[in-house]
């Protein structure tokens, strides 16, 4: 049990982490001093980036979660395999759907904000 929880919390803060260098990395050209002090506008850009990257994990772990659900069927074979291969083809297009829309959305992003900042 132990186990489990080490790994959802390692899951958990690897999630984080990468959320914050992409918050990060994403702002950085909206910098425009190399104070240490940060701008306001540029709080506003991490914490949108930061609420973005939020919703995208939840959609994808709840689509996961679906893919993972008990499923009560005496008479079918017990399930193996990843989640990739016991999801639906729908849950597979809704992921799908979902990590390129978020990535057209942070390219579109960025590019409009570097242009409004201007």
């Amino acid at each position: 049990m132990a186990r489990a929880e080490a790994k959802k919390t390692l899951r958990i803060l690897s999630l984080s982490f990468i959320a914050t260098v992409v918050t990060f990395v994403v702002s950085a050209p909206f910098q425009k001093s190399p104070t240490p002090y940060v701008e306001f506008p540029l709080l506003w850009i991490q914490l949108g980036v930061m609420v973005f990257l939020l919703g995208l994990f939840w959609g994808a772990s709840a689509v996961i979660k679906r893919a993972n659900r008990a499923v009560l069927t005496p008479t079918a074979d017990v399930s193996h395999g990843s989640w990739w291969s016991r999801a639906s083809s729908a849950d597979k297009i809704a992921l799908s759907a979902l990590f390129f829309a978020a990535g057209s959305f942070i390219v579109a992003f960025v590019t409009l904000s570097k242009e409004l900042m201007k």
